[in-house]
């Protein structure tokens, strides 16, 4: 939450007699609409006025500048363009709205454009800590949980869906040609480990892989807990699954501060389906990395510098990272390509280097439309809840995005009190969601290629992983995360399979046959097969 004290100069006894008072309503923001409160007091010939919006840091407090007002119209600036940004708003009397436009400017630049609309009321109803996302029927699921007693509930993770048993082995590979700017030796260079999650052939009495492998050495005091066996579903360096001659590939990246085997649910799903995915453990970004030599590395603590810094200092280092994460890709794209094509490999002519797909989650997922614009293998790109900056999505202007990409996020639904904040009702917030969503993403639409917002209701950032489901504490808290883990299984399957395997009808294509937490909202051109 910001508060900002609106300090205004003298106007004249014409300005709009019926601006004093509270007017309460909502602005856009990149992830949706944010509670606002505007209070207007005329004091003599001076007014002076209080601006509240609700933000996920805190509380901070700005000066508003330039305030104008006239019988039909009303501007101001707020913020601090050095720090979070600078708000330049412009509105008019609308009936009983008081509502207009708005640009936010990061470093000088313009970040985004939105809307913000008020309307008149008379009471205050004070900032409240964030609410808790309701279901579609009204009931708020974690409160239901919170009433329930906690249980040493350690959680199993969801068996693969498909018919073919996971196998999973894991790849210390070295770019020689990159060098690591996470150290202060020069002549380092990038070291990642890569696993492979593939369909594998049944070898008859064989034990599962550990679920998260030197999990005793990368431990902190907040690591979520494991599988209660410990395992996973895949076993460990067997043979790829001879049923095909080849399998399309798919790389995946984490988000930050996490591991690769926090998303094994999600991996070992899509192989069982019949993809091979290479999941990488990006060095200093991850939680921590263990060499086959017994070096660890772990999440570098200029992450915690840039984030104590300034907003400029923090989108100036995520975007330098972006691009260090795009190159591992590509680079695990070569290793792959080479894995592909030894002789006496087991991979040997068992990956279809025609068929590759990125996804990533957070972090990882941010580059998603990056990976396709820079690398022209890859055929299709998904996003899971991948916001790091301002922009909604982050492109390089110099290229276009010729692949069908979707973007898997959360949706949120606002509880009635947090609906009251917005001056909005439940269908008009939905109208004027839908309406911000369209203009954030309209870039989509002018892309020659279909792309898909996919929005769940229920979930939130880390749904899109295993760690929920393993710390739920209740039996209703486990049964929801398990349902919002397989939906996002299902959606990131039908989004590859659509260009991968099938190009028949899927979830993406009947959005009133899926389940009633999802939304499916298509941009672009469909251009097809």
């Amino acid at each position: 939450m910001f508060r900002a004290i609106l300090l205004m100069g003298l106007i004249s006894s014409s300005a709009h007699g019926d601006l004093a008072g509270i007017w309460r309503g909502f602005y856009e923001t990149p992830s949706g609409l944010a509670a606002m409160e505007l209070s207007f007091r005329r004091k003599g010939s001076a007014w002076k006025a209080e601006f509240t919006a609700t933000e996920v840091d805190g509380e901070n407090t700005f000066s508003i500048r330039n305030l104008k007002i006239s019988e039909t119209e009303v501007s101001f600036i707020t913020g601090d363009d050095r720090e979070g940004g600078q708000m330049q708003c412009s509105g008019r009397f609308s009936g009983a709205r008081l509502e207009g436009t708005f640009e936010m400017l990061h470093n000088g630049k313009g970040a985004y454009q939105g809307l913000w609309s008020t309307k008149r009321v008379t009471r205050t109803l004070g900032i409240p800590k964030p609410g808790s996302p309701v279901s579609p029927a009204g009931v708020s699921p974690r409160s239901q949980a919170s009433r329930q007693p906690a249980v040493d509930l350690v959680a199993e993770l969801p068996s693969p869906a498909g018919s073919l048993p996971v196998g999973r082995t894991t790849f210390f590979w070295k770019d020689s040609t990159g060098l690591e700017t996470m150290t202060d030796d020069p002549n380092d260079c990038r070291e990642l480990m890569v696993s492979l999650w593939y369909p594998a052939e049944w070898e008859g009495d064989i034990t599962p892989a550990l679920y998260f492998p030197h999990f005793d050495l990368l431990r902190t005091s907040s690591s979520v807990a494991l599988p209660r066996s410990l395992n996973a579903h895949a076993f460990e360096k067997v043979l790829p699954s001879q049923v095909r001659q080849r399998f399309p590939v798919l790389l995946f990246s984490h988000g930050l501060g996490e591991n690769t085997a926090r998303y094994s649910s999600i991996l070992e799903e899509l192989a069982s389906h019949g993809y091979v995915v290479a999941a990488i453990d990006h060095s200093y970004d991850n939680q921590g990395t263990v060499f086959p030599d017994g070096r660890i590395l772990r999440l570098s603590d200029r992450w915690g510098r840039a984030f104590s810094g300034s907003q400029r200092e923090q989108e100036r280092f995520i975007i330098e990272r972006l691009s260090v994460l795009v190159t591992d890709v590509s680079f695990v794209l070569n290793r792959l390509e080479e894995l592909n094509s030894e002789e006496a490999g087991m991979f040997n002519g068992k990956l279809d280097m025609s068929h590759v797909g990125f996804f990533g989650h957070s972090l990882g997922g941010a580059i998603a439309p990056l990976v396709c614009q820079k690398d022209g293998r890859f055929k299709a790109c998904l996003n899971m809840d991948g916001m790091p900056t301002s922009h909604v999505l982050i492109f390089d202007p110099a290229l276009r995005l010729e692949r069908p990409f979707m973007f898997l996020t959360e949706k949120p639904w606002p509880t009635e009190l947090e609906l009251e904040r917005r001056a909005l009702t439940r269908p008009e917030y939905e109208e004027r969601d839908r309406a911000r969503r369209r203009r954030m993403y309209h870039l989509l639409d002018t892309l020659n290629t279909e792309s898909y917002v996919v929005l769940i209701s229920g979930a939130d950032h880390s749904s899109f992983s295993d760690n929920p489901l393993l710390a739920s504490n209740t039996l209703s808290s486990s049964e929801r995360n398990q349902r919002l883990l397989q939906i996002i299984r299902d959606y990131t399957r039908a989004f590859f399979d659509r260009y991968f395997v099938s190009h028949g009808d899927s979830l993406l294509d009947s959005p009133l046959t899926g389940p009633p937490e999802v939304t499916v909202e298509r941009f672009g051109a469909r251009v097809g097969p």
